[in-house]
């Protein structure tokens, strides 16, 4: 069995979570806070056997979304049977024995409640919510709606004032919540559930403790068994113990410290004399201590074991996981393993052979063996996935199930999950074909889609510089990404893939003066609204040598020119590369007075960039003509490394333009306040 979907209520940060994760690999991503591990845990406190619901604390009232203890915390799951199709086109269970007559006499039938998106142009049905199948009498079956046979299994943990601390209960539920019987752990430890935290302790998972993950693969009662022969070995053997001058004179210390008469009487016919024992001692204590080492070859005879303890992390790590791996690998009833953040530790190079293999694990040829939820900060792996169906995203840009119409930008501490796999094969295709710049945006809260690579290089040292190192003044912590759109027609195109991951997204554009009113008033209107914000730089020509504005006009325009100049000649410096003859004649184009290009020195043959004197051309107008034609790429380098480089020299000389700081107001509040932004202020002001 596998997990169809759960509902999550007043836990944590979740006041209302539906999620519907896939059959086999789910990865989980979203920026931080966003909820990942609390989805995780909330799912380990209904199934994970190893929880004891009477343990004082196990939930406290910080677990209440916002402390509203008056509201149950209630946990959801339903799980579905799995199957797959045989070669003659027949259902087939692939549960065991053991899972069918436990559960399968407890399934139900409930309402798949799904909701239409469109936002790439294909409609997609999303699933939104599972509620009770109401059946009339005489119901033809063609007219039930969209149906599933489920287990449903229910967490509902109430907060007693009396006892200061919560009564949980767990149990297996009809379609109107009545109970059918208690989950007990017999139930859980069939279905199979493992969960490996970002907190994990490899020391203690690879240990002989009873709860430990290596503790599945062994006997509880052969090492109890050995464990006991082993006390009383130590026991009989503790006279070389007490030998010892150290160890005895601890002991004659002790007896002297401590009266008899403090001893009670029975000890007191005995004396006071103390002594060692290991009989008292608790198997689990014992189990604990009992960890793993690896053997060390110091020559061919010549061996000695060092303990995990005294390993690296990554090693701990690695061995942790590559126990999981055969764990999900080895035949059993069920499988459903949680593991977050596996690349804690671990090279790159691992961290992907680790990632491939777990999302390689739960199939083996068409019959399905288990269900892996996994959390990660790292694009690199999810860049990994054979598909992005495996994909489960946290947005904060959906449209709330019970209020389709609300406005996108008033709800964005409501977070939901989109399922991957029911987005529209474009989109899906689309990331998988372009993951390098999708990919980092789906950990973002908001991507800032750009026309070219000048401002990815720019705008972060700008933001940097005028935040002053104050918190939540750079967009960049808040969670910020910054896509290259590669030029001004793709850039709606790109917001639109974005968007159906959920993805917020401000579109940021030059000031052309070709562009059509057609064109502008759509995206006054943020494309009828399917893009959350859209600003443009200044709507003038800034410089009178050129038209239009973008972020190059703006350094010429803003910036002194010798400071200016010395920005560009370290990034010209550092480029490596020749100035090249056509692209130069390129930038010259930009300048549509002819006679100031004719100022401009031959800068082919012996020039040197370093010895010009920007001066040698006179007026200023011509100095800034000059310097626009040498920041539009005369050299074959031109790059995002280039454009960060002048940013950090003119944040040095104080000289980044004000301007970048109305651009990172305004990115703050579509972040944090986006209910003020004024859509109909398209443009920058210019400063």
């Amino acid at each position: 069995m596998y997990i169809f979907g759960f509902l999550i209520k007043n836990f944590r940060s979740f006041e209302n979570l539906w999620g519907f994760p896939n059959s086999s690999v789910n990865v989980i991503v979203g920026p931080n806070n966003c909820g990942k591990s609390t989805v995780m845990r909330a799912l380990s406190y209904v199934l994970d056997p190893t929880i004891n619901y009477r343990q004082p604390g196990l939930l406290s009232r910080f677990d209440f979304h916002l402390s509203n203890t008056m509201q149950p915390i209630e946990i959801t799951i339903w799980l579905k049977p799995a199957t797959h199709i045989d070669e003659n086109g027949k259902t087939v269970y692939d549960d065991s024995d053991n899972i069918k007559r436990a559960f399968f006499d407890k399934i139900t039938t409930w309402k798949l409640e799904t909701q239409e998106r469109n936002t790439t142009g294909e409609i997609e049905s999303h699933p939104v919510k599972i509620s009770a199948l109401i059946i009339e009498p005489m119901q033809k079956l063609k007219d039930i709606p969209t149906h599933e046979r489920l287990l449903a299994i229910r967490l509902r943990s109430t907060w007693n004032n009396d006892i200061e601390a919560t009564e949980t209960e767990v149990e297996i539920i009809d379609e109107s919540g009545n109970k059918i019987s208690p989950l007990n752990n017999q139930h859980k430890e069939l279905l199979g559930f493992k969960i490996v935290g970002g907190r994990r302790n490899p020391l203690y998972e690879l240990s002989l403790s009873r709860q430990s993950v290596l503790s599945r693969m062994i006997n509880d009662d052969e090492v109890n068994l050995a464990l006991r022969e082993l006390l009383i070995q130590l026991d009989n053997g503790k006279n070389q113990l007490l030998d010892k001058p150290s160890i005895n004179g601890l002991m004659q210390r002790l007896s002297g410290l401590i009266a008899p008469e403090l001893m009670g009487s029975i000890v007191n016919n005995l004396g006071s004399e103390f002594s060692l024992t290991f009989l008292g001692s608790d198997l689990w204590r014992l189990r604990g201590a009992t960890t793993i080492a690896t053997n060390m070859a110091m020559g061919p005879d010549n061996k000695f074991s060092l303990p995990l303890e005294y390993q690296g992390d990554g090693a701990q790590n690695l061995i942790l996981i590559a126990h999981l791996i055969d764990l999900i690998k080895a035949p059993k009833d069920n499988d459903i393993v949680v593991l977050e953040e596996p690349e804690q530790n671990l090279e790159p190079s691992l961290a992907r052979w680790v990632f491939g293999e777990l999302c390689s694990l739960t199939q083996k040829q068409n019959q399905q063996i288990g269900q892996l939820f996994v959390t990660t900060h790292s694009p690199a792996l999810v860049g990994e996935l054979k598909g992005a169906e495996s994909l489960l995203i946290f947005t904060d840009n959906l449209p709330s199930h019970d209020n389709p119409q609300e406005e996108n930008v008033q709800k964005s501490t409501i977070w939901q999950l989109i399922s991957a796999r029911k987005l529209s094969p474009d989109s899906r295709k689309k990331l998988d074909q372009d993951r390098e710049k999708y990919i980092p945006a789906l950990f973002s809260r908001q991507a800032l889609i750009v026309e070219g690579s000048s401002e990815i290089g720019f705008l972060p040292v700008a933001f940097h510089h005028f935040s002053q190192g104050r918190p939540g003044q750079n967009p960049y912590h808040l969670g910020l990404e910054i896509v290259n759109g590669e030029s001004r027609d793709k850039l709606f195109k790109h917001a639109k893939i974005l968007r159906s991951y959920g993805k917020r997204c401000h579109l940021l554009y030059d000031y052309d003066v070709d562009v059509s009113d057609v064109v502008e008033n759509e995206r006054r209107s943020r494309f009828n609204k399917q893009v959350d914000f859209v600003t443009s730089w200044p709507k003038k020509d800034l410089l009178p040598f050129a038209t239009g504005c973008d972020l190059e006009v703006i350094l010429t325009h803003y910036v002194q020119p010798d400071i200016l100049f010395e920005a560009i000649k370290i990034a010209y410096a550092d480029s490596g590369h020749p100035l090249v003859e056509q692209n130069w004649r390129n930038a010259c184009k930009k300048i549509c007075k002819e006679e100031i290009v004719n100022r401009f020195p031959d800068i082919f043959g012996e020039f040197n960039l370093n010895e010009f004197k920007l001066n040698s051309l006179g007026e200023e107008i011509n100095q800034r003509a000059f310097l626009f034609a040498l920041l539009h790429g005369p050299h074959e380098c031109k790059a995002t490394k280039d454009m960060r480089m002048i940013a950090e020299y003119l944040a040095k000389r104080e000289s980044i333009p004000v301007i970048f700081d109305d651009l990172r107001e305004k990115i703050l509040h579509t972040i944090t306040t986006p209910e003020i932004i004024n859509h109909d202020d398209f443009y920058l002001a210019p400063r």
